[in-house]
């Protein structure tokens, strides 16, 4: 779905659908007009077996000269905001366990934060923050503690007085 915020910079706007598909479009004239248009070209058989609810995007992020957004199949891609070119890729979510991403991600210094939805299916909830300029790990933490509850989160995370927060979905305790 198209759930997610679009960007606005100097006249242009930049949208993604929820299969991750990023959109440059200049409205300087008043009528948008495409400049560019990047699609990760996702496997559709793959996401809809996995998503519980929709294939959703919940938004991209401008960081210097990159456009940095989700696929639905758990990567991260950062493309080069003048020409949409792809800069990085990675995957962060493993597909084998159900793991998504639907949130926009979070920008703290130079690094990418973002995390998976998948709670539904019973995945353990992480947060991961990438170098913004490569898309290598630069750190990695479970939400819980136990194996045995799952947390997974739907939107982007904040950034609160140097500390990460986010809101989670789904999750059952098994006590």
């Amino acid at each position: 779905g198209l759930e997610g915020t679009p960007i606005a910079e100097d006249g242009f706007l930049y949208i993604t659908t929820g299969w991750g598909v990023v959109t440059k479009l200049d409205t300087r004239g008043g009528v948008p007009k495409m400049v560019w248009q990047y699609n990760p070209a996702p496997d559709p058989d793959y996401a809809t077996t996995v998503a519980c609810c929709g294939i959703n995007n919940r938004g991209a992020v401008l960081a210097g000269n990159m456009v940095i957004s989700p696929v639905i199949d758990g990567r991260i891609v950062a493309l080069n905001k003048t020409d949409g070119t792809k800069v990085w890729e990675v995957q962060v979510a493993d597909p084998g366990k159900s793991e998504v991403i639907t949130g926009a991600p979070l920008i703290v210094k130079d690094m990418v934060v973002t995390g998976m939805a998948g709670a539904e299916y019973g995945v353990r909830g992480w947060l991961e923050a990438l170098d913004m300029k490569t898309g290598k790990l630069s750190w990695e933490t479970k939400l819980v503690d136990s194996e045995r509850l799952t947390v997974g989160f739907t939107g982007a995370p904040l950034l609160v007085k140097n500390t990460v927060v986010i809101g989670s979905q789904g999750g059952e305790w098994p006590y």
